[in-house]
């Protein structure tokens, strides 16, 4: 058994005759991109309006996800070699590279939040 990266379970098994299956209806796995950078800046609040977060939105540089998929960026990595990396390969401002907040989904996806207050 193997799981997708929809979460979709697939089964192999040799003898289809001994095998009893339930097959649920077709799974459509949305994947959203950004084609170029959001032209607003949205604002988020917390609940008690003490804090407040903006934030925009823009693609990466090609190559860059996957180079975060193949662990060749990472969290885990020392921030000034990360951020020379992101600056030598991708033309990332360095100051800008070393205040990456985070990677997601689930903190090794091929997405990051970089704070550029």
């Amino acid at each position: 058994c193997t799981i997708e990266g929809s979460g979709e379970h697939i089964v192999l098994k040799k003898n289809m005759l001994v095998f009893q299956q339930k097959v649920s209806d077709s799974i459509v796995s949305y994947r959203e991109t950004l084609s170029e950078e959001s032209e607003i800046m949205c604002l988020a609040k917390s609940p008690n309006k003490h804090s407040c977060i903006y934030l925009k939105a823009r693609p990466m540089p090609n190559g860059l996800p996957e180079d975060i998929d193949e662990g060749e960026v990472t969290s885990h990595q020392e921030v000034k070699a990360r951020a020379r990396y992101l600056n030598e390969q991708y033309d990332y401002d360095i100051n800008e590279a070393c205040r990456i907040w985070c990677f997601g989904p689930e903190r090794t996806g091929p997405n990051f939040f970089i704070d550029c207050t």
